[in-house]
């Protein structure tokens, strides 16, 4: 199919035109690698550690608070005065209650039913963690969509530089024929010229375009940290099962549903609040005088334990509102999750008719490419007779360069339709 083969070595050709491929080179840089590194290299996936150690952290303090609680006090007072009694003991003067008194003690308090709260708590913790994640996820998978978008430009940008450079290579022969027969006196050096003048031409949109690729390779480089620059790339092969309809399983909805979860959650704490808890607690120490001898002037030890139930049955609708307002939140995540479903299916619809728009390209690419390098045999045929004019020629030339540049570009568009297919529905 190449059109120069009888003025250069077919290998030299191959490796021209060829499209880098996994089983050229083990070192193949594929667009699932740099998908997956874009969103490994982003300093925000340390977060996830992060947001695990903090829940961890958390539920740790949900489960103290179910524990025994103590607390050590001491105090001491200077009083103006002290209780006295309203009438006269037989004997003499009452009690001699010092107007200075101290105490020291230990408190205990183990709050033995809490109506479930710190259970439910600790489910609004998880669900929290759990959205916490999600949202992570959600935020770094932009970058899987930056790097496939990087690759493909790259390798448009590659493919454009190798099919001119066989229009260069092409030229180079023909204007070194060109050459030799001015020499001869068989050609004229305006058409030297002409032909000089389209090698260059054609050598700045090899340079333009490799100028592309390097900037894509860069772009790629900075967002998955690989060697990117010194590895070939490879085109995805077809993969027909993405174009089949499914619902999007993107982190987006994920988080949004994360979120929902942890609204019914907090919802479900609110209603707890208004339930009764009981505790035990006690209290042990001495004092002078004893809190239960208040007419001594001794110090003694002191001991009490007891049993405290607490129940709020009315807050004023606080319990309600707060659940209300989880609620309110809940229905926002779905109706967000609820557009967001729409969008991914109309892009994903736009990808499809792509794909169904370059279903048929293949065999009319080809078929157009063959008339375009006959129509060039002929006129470089004709140029070397003397027979036909370098526009011609040119034009030829040009037109097999501009197939080859369809035909690769359509087969380039195919692959990055089904690579952004994949990732709406976060395959």
């Amino acid at each position: 199919m190449l059109t120069v083969r009888s003025i250069l070595p077919s290998t030299l050709l191959l490796a021209l035109a060829a499209t880098p491929t996994a089983a050229q080179t083990s070192d193949t840089l594929r667009l699932s690698d740099v998908q997956t590194a874009a969103e490994r290299h982003d300093p925000r996936t340390g977060t996830a550690a992060l947001i695990e150690r903090a829940a961890r952290l958390r539920q740790a303090s949900i489960r103290a608070e179910g524990y025994p609680q103590f607390a050590a006090t001491a105090q001491t007072t200077a009083q103006s005065g002290v209780p006295e009694l309203p009438i006269a003991l037989p004997g003499g003067s009452g009690p001699d209650i010092p107007h200075v008194q101290a105490r020291a003690q230990v408190e205990a308090d183990w709050n033995v039913f809490d109506g479930g709260r710190r259970t439910q708590r600790s489910a609004v913790e998880t669900a929290r963690q759990a959205e916490d994640l999600a949202g992570l996820r959600a935020t770094l998978y932009p970058l899987r969509e930056a790097a496939s978008e990087a690759y493909f430009a790259a390798l448009l940008a590659e493919t454009q530089a190798r099919i001119a450079a066989l229009a260069v290579a092409d030229l180079d022969a023909q204007t070194a024929a060109m050459r030799a027969r001015a020499q001869n006196g068989a050609a004229l050096d305006a058409d030297v010229a002409a032909l000089e003048a389209e090698r260059l031409r054609a050598r700045q949109r090899v340079q333009e375009a490799e100028a592309q690729a390097r900037t894509a390779r860069t772009l790629l480089e900075d967002l998955t940290g690989l060697p990117v620059n010194a590895r070939p790339f490879a085109l995805p092969p077809p993969d027909p099962s993405a174009r089949l309809a499914a619902d999007a399983a993107r982190p987006e909805l994920e988080r949004l549903a994360r979120t929902e979860a942890r609204a019914a959650a907090e919802a479900q704490l609110a209603r707890t609040t208004r339930l009764p808890s009981v505790s035990v607690f006690g209290q042990a120490g001495v004092a002078r005088p004893s809190p239960f001898e208040p007419f001594s002037d001794e110090t003694k030890p002191f001991g009490l334990v007891g049993v405290r139930l607490r129940w709020t049955p009315f807050d004023y609708g606080s319990s309600g509102r707060a659940a209300a307002l989880a609620g309110t939140l809940a229905e926002s995540s779905r109706l967000e999750a609820e557009a967001l479903r729409r969008r991914f299916a109309r892009d994903g619809d736009d990808e499809r008719a792509t794909l169904e728009r370059l279903a048929t390209t293949p065999g009319d690419d080809a078929r157009i490419l063959e008339l375009r390098e006959e129509i060039l045999r002929v006129a470089r045929a004709r140029l070397d007779e003397g027979v036909a004019l370098v526009p011609d020629y040119v034009r030829a030339l040009g037109g097999v360069e501009e197939a080859r540049l369809v035909q690769a570009r359509h087969r380039i568009e195919r692959a990055q339709a089904e690579a952004r297919l994949r990732l709406l529905l976060g395959r």
